[in-house]
């Protein structure tokens, strides 16, 4: 598993390591030697405390006047090149006495990218105890070459006395008693050896307190005596100076020895010196002097050299990182002394204000050559600048943020962290800054705010009802006021939590809903969700359609955006629909009206039971609607075909009335279709759908009505035409007798056979139109000379009403002009029959683009809705109390409305219980 990386230490961190560093430093920020940061241990060196922080070299230490460094550091300034000395002397003012000690130290400079110098690094060790220790060793190495050089002394003098013993043989023992005298008595260690295994054959004191042996070692072999010598090269070369003869010379020479039961390391001078007797070997002189502790101490003191400039060199190292971060930093860093003066800035720092380092470090925070402001933009008191709050309670400060307006650039925004600098004595010795430039953000913030405060105008503006959840509590933060007055509720929700606000919704799935949404972070969309509220203090079952939305902030869900509409009172008509549907269902079958379905897009006919039944399949039996419109009488396929899709294509109105042959059974029957195209749903496609109806008993009372009308038509024409000649014979014999009486009877007779010949004219008209008879006789005509004619006539026949007729401008049509005539008659005539003797009748004729329209409006007893879509129909009459009073068959509107259709124009009414009717009729120009 691997290890997470180490965190990195921060400027101030590493400021604060470099000043309890054991390793004396000191920074110079100008070529005159200001000081701008030093260690504690360089003040000790210096015998100073911090006030000398600001202050130039020589101020600081008056007493290195006339000394060489303040000499060394500016040409180093000046030149770039490092310079390092060792066992430098230095004289010093320490607690008051000059103190003469040894340095090793170098003076580095560090340049920016232009090559100018911006500050140096001084490094300095303290080795006047490395010098002294050295002073010391050379002094033991004089001592010990005038040791050696007597030993050599000795050795010659040795020779001569070997030399006498070979001369004077006589006098051997006394000589060689002397000798001996001479080496047990010498302070030097001496050891002789015999024969070729080195034998030893004498040793005096010191050379057996320094080999730690007793004297018993005399007269055995060297290595049986000292067995861990062999294999040494000391050993070694003891051999071979017995074999060539040549003496040897050993410095520092390491052996290793077993004293007080150890065997350890030792460090030697010594000398090899052979015994010749006769011109032959016969011994070898060893006089040993022993240096360890000398080598010991150099060793160290070389292992202490080592290590200083190792530690040298890594804090150079460390140095260079820290400048390295430093001047690389992303944020900008500071630091001030007690004053607040600022004392360095990094190049970051330079940069996010706009100013060089020199004009920086001339100003304190509080300058009043840049104005500090608080976020609304007025002045920042200095005792509330980050760099004083964080002086006076010494503590460190995080992220306060200002605002810097500079006199002549646009005002930017930082964000400041800043903590004390203490001495090594705990001692406050100003502050560390770092800051960076968080203008954008603040300008982000600031749109982010504009934002969110355009998004709650957008909510409690919305024209639908919208709210927002926050937490997981779901707290109330905003709720505009259509979503209060669905809630039934106030302001006073605002700020507190759901179930505190509505604690009539605990238990509802719209709340489970509404936790899912925040738990999961996926939207959801209802509808007709049921909800129990308590609006108006009364508990109510009420629909909605909502969507719940998560709102996000980064990766983490904090609220919840609810929108809702209320759609009670549709899912209460649906219901009801629903239930009207069914009622229908119940009516149709009731009525044996049979049903059928088209679909608008693949044409999929569905009919009912009922109406297989009608054209003569089995319910169970498949029909297609091919094979329906096959079952359609042959003089009517096509117009039922053609209506069919008139309705499906172009949404016409379908209501058809043709004989069907049945496919079983072959019997004719009369049927009445009516139905409408209805648009695509979310639930369903666009389809023709609609009822038709068994009326061929209708059919054949209205045929037999039309045969009985036809053949008293065909019967009364004869009588009333002789009846007619009759009166116009009795008129003229009246004009001539001037009979006046006679006369006036006789125009009332002549008024009423013309209304007997009218009322055959209209059930023969009735007569032709149901046998499809009926003819148009189509000229060109103006409606304003038809009007004319018609208002003439009404003012000569109509006393009992005012027939006002509004002015009609010149429009020409194509049309059969007796018939317009007699619709238009009609229309007036109906007017007078169904309204109050007195009242007004209006008539206007007005063009209307590609139309014209004829209206006639009345003020009488009106016609209720559900009889005005049957108005027009054949033998229809309107039945009510007031009706029974007016006599009528039924045909007049019939024939107006199959004269207009037969013209391909459109008639209807618009009318209002007792306030009147209007009848109109529009036909193209």
């Amino acid at each position: 598993m691997s290890q997470p990386p180490a965190p990195y230490l921060g400027s101030n961190e590493l400021l604060d390591v470099l000043t309890r560093s054991k390793d004396a430093t000191a920074i110079y920020s100008s070529e005159d030697l200001h000081i701008s940061f030093v260690s504690d241990a360089m003040l000790r060196i210096w015998g100073k405390d911090r006030s000398v922080v600001g202050k130039t070299f020589e101020q600081a230490l008056p007493e290195i006047v006339g000394q060489p460094f303040t000499r060394l550091l500016q040409m180093v300034w000046r030149t770039g090149e490092t310079y390092t000395a060792t066992d430098t002397p230095a004289t010093l003012e320490i607690e008051g006495i000059l103190t003469t000690s040894y340095f090793d130290f170098e003076y580095r400079a560090f340049r920016n990218a232009s090559g100018e110098t911006y500050c140096l690094l001084h490094t300095a060790t303290d080795v006047s105890e490395r010098v002294t220790n050295r002073r010391a060793v050379q002094e033991a190495t004089t001592q010990l070459h005038q040791t050696q050089e007597g030993l050599h002394q000795s050795h010659s003098e040795l020779n001569e006395v070997q030399q006498a013993a070979r001369q004077l043989r006589a006098q051997a023992d006394e000589s060689e008693f002397k000798y001996r005298s001479v080496i047990d008595q010498s302070p030097a260690a001496i050891i002789i050896f015999r024969g070729p295994e080195l034998y030893i054959d004498a040793a005096n004191a010191p050379m057996l307190q320094l080999l730690d042996q007793p004297a018993t070692i005399i007269g055995h072999p060297l290595l049986t005596a000292i067995p861990e010598l062999a294999g040494q090269p000391a050993c070694e070369l003891l051999y071979d100076i017995y074999k060539t003869g040549k003496p040897a010379y050993g410095y520092e020479t390491p052996v290793q020895l077993k004293r007080n039961g150890q065997v350890e390391t030792s460090y030697f001078n010594f000398s090899y010196t052979p015994l010749i007797e006769g011109g032959q070997i016969t011994g070898i002189v060893d006089m040993a002097v022993e240096v360890t502790e000398q080598v010991k101490a150099r060793h160290g003191l070389e292992q202490a050299l080592a290590a200083g400039r190792a530690l040298a060199n890594k804090l150079t190292e460390s140095e260079s990182r820290l400048q390295s971060i430093i001047n690389t930093m992303a944020e900008g860093m500071g630091i001030i002394n007690n004053a607040g003066d600022i004392v360095f800035v990094n190049p970051m720092a330079q940069r996010i204000l706009g100013l060089h380092t020199d004009e920086i470090t001339q100003r304190t925070y509080g300058d009043a050559r840049w104005q500090n402001l608080r976020l609304d933009g007025t002045l920042l008191p200095d005792e509330e600048h980050p760099m004083a709050v964080m002086m006076a309670a010494q503590k460190p400060v995080y992220d306060m943020e200002i605002g810097v307006q500079p006199p002549d650039a646009e005002r930017f925004y930082i964000s400041i962290n800043a903590a004390p600098l203490y001495d090594a004595d705990g001692n406050l010795n100003g502050g560390v800054a770092t800051f960076m430039d968080v203008t954008q953000r603040r300008k982000m913030l600031n749109q982010l705010t504009e934002s969110e405060s355009r998004f709650r105008k957008l909510v409690e503006q919305a024209p639908v009802a919208i709210l927002v959840f926050r937490g997981e509590a779901m707290v109330f933060d905003v709720v505009n006021d259509n979503m209060l007055k669905v809630l039934g509720k106030d302001k006073s929700i605002v700020g507190r939590t759901l179930l505190e606000g509505l604690p009539e919704i605990a238990g509802q799935p719209v709340l489970d809903a509404l936790y899912r949404v925040y738990h999961t972070g996926e939207p959801f969309t209802g509808h007709d969700i049921p909800v129990n509220l308590n609006r108006n203090g009364k508990s109510e079952e009420c629909y909605f359609n909502v969507s719940y939305t998560p709102l996000f902030e980064g990766d983490r869900i904090t609220g919840v955006l609810e929108v809702a509409s209320e759609v009670t009172v549709q899912v209460l008509a649906h219901k009801a629909v629903e239930q009207a549907e069914e009622q229908l269902r119940l009516a149709i079958a009731s009525a044996e009206l049979g049903t059928w379905s088209i679909n608008a897009e693949t044409r999929q006919f569905i009919p009912s039971p009922r109406l297989k039944e009608l054209f003569g399949y089995h319910p169970n039996e498949e029909m297609p609607y091919e094979a329906a419109l096959d079952q359609v009488a042959a003089d009517h396929r096509a117009r039922v075909s053609e209506a069919v899709e008139a309705a499906i294509t172009h949404n016409e109105s379908y209501e058809l009335e043709y004989p069907i042959i049945g496919y079983h059974d072959g019997k004719e029957r009369w049927v009445r279709a009516t139905g409408r195209l209805y648009a695509a749903t979310s639930s369903s496609a666009a389809h023709f759908s609609g009822t038709i109806q068994d009326i061929t008993d209708r059919k054949l009372d209205e045929q037999r009505r039309l045969d009985f009308i036809g053949i008293v038509s065909h019967e009364l024409r004869s009588p009333l035409t002789s009846l007619n000649g009759y009166v116009q014979m009795l008129s003229l014999k009246a004009k001539k007798d001037e009979d006046l009486p006679g006369r006036d009877i006789l125009v009332k007779a002549q008024r009423q056979i013309d209304r007997m010949r009218s009322l055959i004219s209209g059930f023969l008209d009735v007569a032709r139109i149901g046998e499809g008879k009926i003819q148009l006789n189509c000229t060109c005509f103006d409606m304003a000379e038809l009007v004319k004619q018609a208002e003439e006539e009404s003012l000569a026949t109509v006393t009992s009403h005012r027939v006002i007729f509004h002015p009609v401008e010149h429009t020409p049509v194509k049309a059969d002009r007796d018939k317009i005539e007699q619709v238009l008659l009609n229309f007036i005539n109906n007017a007078v029959k169904y309204s109050p003797q007195g009242s007004d009748i209006n008539v206007s004729c007005t063009s209307n683009g590609p139309t014209v329209k004829v209206c006639v409006s009345d003020q009488g007893m009106g016609i209720a809705p559900p009889d005005q879509p049957h108005v027009f129909g054949r033998f229809y009459r309107v039945e009510s109390e007031r009706m029974k009073l007016t006599k009528g068959f039924g045909i007049g509107l019939y024939i107006c409305k199959e004269i207009i259709e037969k013209h391909h124009g459109s008639i209807g009414v618009n009318s209002v219980p007792d306030k009147g009717s209007e009848f109109w009729f529009e036909l193209p120009l």
